[in-house]
């Protein structure tokens, strides 16, 4: 499956975090294309697509205070 997102539309993994539930949840895009796919992987390795789209941006994180600022 990786290699088909791959191949097929330019993605490669943006992210991944692990569900409450110990299932394991990755995104896939690509910048050139604006395609994305959110691939969900459970414990026994059995792998599913969850949702897939368009139009993929990437969101810069926000700048952390300096050191010694107050929050």
């Amino acid at each position: 499956m990786l290699a088909g997102l791959s191949a097929g539309y330019g993605e490669s993994r943006r992210s991944f975090g692990l569900g409450s539930d110990d299932t394991m949840f990755e995104l896939f895009a690509s910048a050139e294309t604006g395609s994305w796919t959110l691939l969900r992987t459970q414990a026994d390795g059995t792998t599913c697509i969850m949702a897939s789209g368009k139009a993929f941006s990437e969101v810069s994180p926000p700048a952390l205070p300096a050191a010694g600022a107050g929050i």
